[in-house]
């Protein structure tokens, strides 16, 4: 992916699926994943930042993301300046679908998944280090104007110098799914977590709430 301040690996579990036929895998983890998914606290990711070389950076952010049963998603990541979540820095609007690639090794019954942004991804400055971050570049670098204070401003397909997005380009991210305790009957919380592909150790950090 070519922006990976954006968080989309969802780390999910299942214990039913059919064991030899990831196809049947696919279709009930997208059945089964339908509706909304917030965060219940705030959570603290790492992302890497292509634009200075590609470094690992902490980001503390709130996610909302809805499946809609047939591969389509729409989202927004909250970032934040602090673990507590209460100074807003960023925010990021998506939408698009999901393109399935297989089973996962990096735990039974996960999936490969990529997330492909092939209907919209905007920007939203919540702060003015990061209008003033934005607007260090070239008018036209990041989108068509300059930024403001709380005004969305779509970039898809457009050129991004600080994401190292080219014109025309639609972002992806590789990750995967994992479904956690979704048929558990003693579980009252269906959790999700985010885990990247690059990672090797399980999962740490908060999930989300399935809220519908």
């Amino acid at each position: 992916m070519k922006v990976v301040v954006l968080v989309f690996g969802i780390f999910l579990s299942l214990n039913c699926f059919a064991k030899d036929d990831h196809l049947i895998s696919q279709k009930r983890v997208s059945n089964h994943i339908k509706g909304k998914w917030v965060s219940i606290s705030c959570e603290l990711r790492p992302r890497e930042n292509r634009g200075s070389g590609g470094t690992v950076e902490s980001f503390w952010l709130k996610r909302e993301f809805v499946f809609d049963g047939k591969d389509g998603f729409k989202g927004i990541i909250k970032g934040y300046a602090d673990p507590l979540c209460e100074i807003p820095v960023q925010d990021f609007e998506f939408e698009g679908h999901l393109i399935w690639r297989g089973p996962h090794p990096v735990a039974k019954e996960a999936q490969s998944v990529d997330y492909e942004l092939s209907k919209e991804f905007a920007i939203i400055p919540r702060s003015q280090a990061a209008v003033d971050q934005m607007n260090s570049l070239p008018v036209g670098a990041c989108g068509d104007k300059k930024y403001e204070l709380n005004v969305r401003q779509s970039i898809f397909k457009k050129p991004c110098a600080l994401f190292n997005i080219k014109s025309g380009e639609v972002v992806k991210d590789h990750d995967l799914i994992y479904l956690y305790g979704f048929n558990n009957p003693r579980k009252k919380v269906r959790s999700v977590y985010l885990a990247r592909v690059l990672w090797t150790d399980p999962p740490t950090g908060r999930g989300f709430d399935y809220a519908a």
